[in-house]
């Protein structure tokens, strides 16, 4: 009989994977770390920008899910280009995967308003490990249960990114490459490509309160769609607060200040409301994001970055 460790390992594989056959590392702070799934987002904020995100998913399931972000990006040559980085660390059960991807936009000027379109493509290594020997097994003299194992795939990305003052819209394929993995003989593919499509919009209310509407819808090829809805309003210009539902999957809040007009301090928190509701604590997010030169002024009022 399996222990607790292996089956708790399988619900998060056939949940996270087997489900909706999602192999990207979940966020309910997507739209702070638009990076991790579009390259041509890079130079878009017009500053150098710095994000750290970290995800503790199913608190208090062993094995669950924990992921770490952290991106960087800056515009180059007056918005024509921009290049930037993203980094990403993801735990399942015995299943870490690492990855550094290198971004590259160039940007087209629309209009007048300054309504941009950026297109992106992203380059890097993935590097997945697999610690089986840890595992319980039935059979301790099978290969597979013995064996520590260690895949480094590379990979490309690309996307598109159209932006204005209070819109986005973007679509992606962070990963294009599709990869298998030969456990002693049982062969399973360990990248699946997924198709990303984002957008937002921010509504004036009046002079205190603005309202920004977003989504993020997420697809694989023999899979449903999956997709995450998020209503946020801003305060003062300084405090974010929201909430987000995650169809069929979980609903949650999401809180952020904006300090010193340059850094963000972000966090959510999200609860399924599928068969994993009753053996865990929720998820938790935690956000930083620094913009190293400071927002331009309009007159005496502050002038935010809505994304």
């Amino acid at each position: 009989m399996m222990n607790k460790k292996i089956v708790i390992v399988l619900i998060g594989v056939m949940c996270s994977f087997g489900a909706h056959a999602q192999q990207q590392e979940q966020s309910s702070l997507y739209m702070y770390n638009a990076l991790y799934y579009n390259p041509a987002y890079a130079g878009s904020r017009n500053t150098i920008s710095a994000t750290v995100l970290a995800r503790e998913q199913w608190v208090g399931l062993e094995g669950a899910p924990s992921s770490q972000f952290f991106s960087f990006h800056t515009p180059l040559k007056d918005q024509g280009l921009g290049i930037g980085a993203h980094l990403n660390n993801d735990n399942l059960g015995e299943r870490r995967k690492t990855a550094a991807y290198i971004d590259f936009a160039g940007s087209i000027r629309l209009n007048k308003n300054n309504s941009r379109i950026n297109i992106g493509l992203s380059a890097g290594i993935d590097n997945y490990q697999f610690g089986f020997s840890d595992l319980y097994a039935v059979d301790p003299n099978d290969p597979i249960a013995t064996s520590q194992l260690s895949s480094l795939k590379f990979n490309v990305g690309s996307g598109i990114y159209w932006f204005g003052e209070r819109h986005y819209v973007g679509f992606s394929v962070p990963q294009i490459l599709e990869h298998t993995e030969d456990f002693q003989g049982l062969e399973s593919n360990i990248t699946k490509r997924h198709f990303n499509l984002t957008a937002g919009y921010v509504f004036k209310i009046n002079s205190v309160f603005d309202f920004k509407p977003s989504t993020m819808i997420k697809y694989v090829q023999h899979a449903p769609m999956v997709f995450d809805i998020n209503a946020s309003f801003l305060a003062y210009k300084k405090f974010w607060f929201g909430a987000m539902y995650r169809y069929d999957e979980g609903i949650g809040v999401n809180l952020a200040i904006v300090l010193e007009d340059n850094f963000t301090i972000g966090y959510a928190y999200d609860f399924p409301i599928n068969e994993l509701r009753t053996q865990q604590f929720g998820s938790h997010e935690l956000m930083l994001q620094l913009d190293f030169s400071k927002y331009k002024k309009q007159g005496k009022t502050y002038s935010p970055r809505y994304f």
